[in-house]
């Protein structure tokens, strides 16, 4: 038998969140990265 590491990772559904998950395969390091959702909106 083999050490095996495992990492249970929940993702965010991007378009309601605006974040993404990093995962470094080396360390299995989670990181999570979020965007700014500005949508310009037209003033008439």
């Amino acid at each position: 038998p083999h050490d095996i590491q495992v990492r249970l990772i929940c993702i965010p559904y991007f378009a309601q969140s605006n974040s993404c998950i990093a995962l470094n395969l080396r360390t299995l390091e989670c990181y999570e990265i979020s965007f700014q959702n500005e949508i310009p909106q037209i003033i008439q």
